[in-house]
């Protein structure tokens, strides 16, 4: 409002501040009318959600209809990979170094569809919400080294 009470145009406002020349004008106009710059009451039908269903909003639009495969860990599997944990708890680089450790890629025979599942922010990983995958598939296996 300064540079309006200072004589300039609505154009020369809108080079001097980089903005739109209707941007200038809106803001004069309610300015002049209301007194203040905020918008004015929105009309149409009241909000029924609240705003935290917005973030319900944005994570069904990242990915609405995608589920999360991960592998499933049986308690068999967890007992199993802390027993290795502590046997190789004490080796050193070198024992380490010892090993050969290779690459492989799979190449899947059978393809499975989608499944799709609805699930709420933060429960990505919760059993129910994915679907269980088999560690190896049917599949060719190639190794490299």
């Amino acid at each position: 409002m300064t540079l309006n009470k200072e004589g300039y145009s609505e154009c020369g406002i809108n080079v001097k501040m980089g903005c739109s020349k209707i941007a200038v004008h809106t803001a004069i106009r309610n300015f002049e009318e209301y007194g203040c710059y905020a918008d004015k009451k929105r009309t149409g039908r009241p909000r029924k959600t609240s705003r935290d269903d917005n973030i319900m909003t944005l994570t069904v639009s990242r990915s609405p209809t995608s589920s999360c495969k991960k592998v499933q860990v049986t308690p068999i599997m967890k007992k199993k990979r802390l027993e290795f944990a502590r046997i190789h708890q004490a080796w050193t680089v070198a024992d380490w170094n010892k090993v050969l450790f290779s690459d492989e890629s799979t190449f899947q025979q059978f393809t499975y569809r989608h499944q799709h599942v609805r699930r709420p922010i933060e429960k990505r990983f919760e059993q129910r919400y994915t679907i269980p995958t088999m560690k190896h598939p049917p599949s060719i296996l190639g190794t490299f080294n």
